[in-house]
């Protein structure tokens, strides 16, 4: 009894561990296509001028929110499924900051598709139980 007991209590950890981190991964994939669009929206409204006080401010929270969730997604993905979206956020911020339309939003169209890219890579899928 006490064996299926602990087996029953292991298989119940592991299950609310890939919950929470389909959860995160979810929340965090969301949220960056969130803050991204925003920076879009934001460039569009005034495209001869990129480097204004609300993009920088808004690629600022973007990397800001990317640092806290990069740090946790590494505790449960391998860095090199994410790195891509850290070096294209830091290539925005400097797009931006040199009011170069063509790389920003060529920047802002990977992120958004990497927004899409992280749910379908880390998120739950049976091949990965088989």
């Amino acid at each position: 009894m006490k064996r299926l007991f602990a087996i029953f209590f292991m298989v119940s950890l592991l299950l609310l561990g890939g919950i929470l981190e389909i959860i995160y991964i979810e929340k965090s994939s969301s949220k960056l296509y969130d803050i991204t669009n925003k920076i879009h929206i934001s460039c569009e409204a005034n495209e001869s001028n990129l480097n204004n006080k609300t993009n920088i401010t808004l690629v600022d929270e973007l990397q800001t929110f990317w640092d806290d969730a990069e740090k946790k997604l590494c505790l449960v993905v391998n860095y090199e499924s994410i790195k891509c979206i850290s070096e294209t956020i830091a290539k925005l911020q400097i797009a931006i900051e040199e009011n170069d339309k063509s790389v920003a939003y060529e920047n802002i169209i990977l992120l958004k598709n990497y927004s899409d890219i992280i749910k379908n890579v880390m998120g739950f899928n049976f091949h990965n139980l088989l």
